[in-house]
């Protein structure tokens, strides 16, 4: 798997990107922790649709974590959107390159597609994901808090990969932190839950008077011992 990931980027480093590119990015991503993460994250994750996983790299770049994802989770869809032209057109030639190479030799191949755009967009709607990845080394403090109350529209069970902080929202709940030196400038990633919603108390009361006519929330009822309420 790392040699297929080479395959993938090297040539694109080599090509025609600048040596300070290339050095930045060797500081920002090293696949064997991040291979850690990936199977952290899917650990105990139960798909929220019928068709099989789907992810989205909120600041894909140029594709690493897009396509390192492909190679090691089963994905139905992997969905990158970044708002540099530049690191998008990269990320479309290691497309091409990971078609060449990688694709041929996977059981199942994930269907990769990749925006350039303000991931705010309502076009770009995110919250369908079972897993959103989004590394806030670069982004601005307003923009990591847009990013978690539009995460709140997630369905319960579904995952966010962020690094350096945690999302800041009573929705999730931390399921793992992991401490990697070679990955994402040394930061720790975090791995959080979309919470179950609260039953409402007109539900509760119902249920306190034995009556069975409302079964909208049966189903979070029964999943509420695995994950906590939110506030």
């Amino acid at each position: 798997t790392i040699k297929s990931f080479d395959d993938v980027f090297n040539p694109i480093f080599y090509e025609n990107l600048s040596p300070k590119l290339e050095a930045d990015h060797l500081k920002y991503f090293d696949f064997e922790p991040f291979y850690e993460v990936i199977v952290s994250a899917f650990t105990g994750l139960k798909p929220i649709h019928e068709g099989g996983i789907k992810l989205y790299h909120l600041g894909s770049g140029i594709g690493t974590a897009i396509f390192g994802a492909c190679m090691i989770a089963d994905l139905e869809t992997a969905v990158g959107i970044e708002i540099s032209e530049h690191k998008y057109n990269i990320s479309l030639r290691a497309k091409e390159k990971y078609e060449e190479l990688v694709e041929p030799i996977l059981i199942k191949k994930p269907k990769i597609t990749l925006h350039n755009g303000d991931l705010m967009l309502t076009k770009f709607d995110w919250t369908d994901a079972d897993i959103v990845i989004v590394n806030g080394h670069k982004l601005d403090e307003m923009l990591l808090k847009r990013i978690a109350r539009k995460a709140r529209s997630m369905k319960p069970g579904s995952r966010f990969i962020t690094s350096p902080n945690a999302l800041q929202t009573s929705t999730f709940q931390l399921v793992k932190e992991i401490q990697k030196l070679t990955l994402w400038h040394g930061n720790a990633v975090h791995i959080q839950q979309r919470c179950v919603p609260p039953v409402p108390p007109s539900r509760r009361s119902q249920q306190n008077q034995g009556s069975n006519n409302d079964t909208r929330f049966e189903h979070l009822i029964k999943k509420s011992n695995d994950a906590p309420t939110i506030e």
